[in-house]
């Protein structure tokens, strides 16, 4: 049974006066660094990984945070989609393995060779 962090990741809010422009570039930045701890996560250490779920017509995003007890942190990237908090609460560690395993092959399946 997974729990959501009650500590936001900082950084990701738009700031007084801030350009739209220079708000998105700032989040592609956050989340790039993201991607860079998430790209190392394995279905054996999935801690950094990002996982994804749709919603309307993007992700809800997360990343793993720990594995005992299981939590994760919401990314509030782009239009920062949530799901609720009752699916969260029922994600086992399994499930998490099972996501990081399958976008490690996604990822493998559609990189540039």
């Amino acid at each position: 049974m997974a729990k959501l962090n009650d500590t936001v990741i900082n950084g990701w809010e738009l700031k007084e006066g801030e350009d739209f422009n220079a708000y998105y570039k700032r989040q592609d930045k956050l989340y790039a660094e993201l991607a860079e701890v998430a790209n190392k996560a394995t279905p054996t250490n999935p801690i950094g990984a990002i996982i994804k779920f749709g919603a309307c017509d993007g992700y809800a995003l997360y990343r793993v945070d720990s594995v005992k007890p299981l939590t994760l942190s919401h990314i509030p990237y782009g239009d920062a989609y949530e799901i609720p908090y009752a699916h969260i609460r029922g994600l086992t560690l399994t499930d998490i393995k099972e996501m990081v395993k399958s976008e490690i092959a996604l990822k493998k399946i559609f990189s540039k060779k």
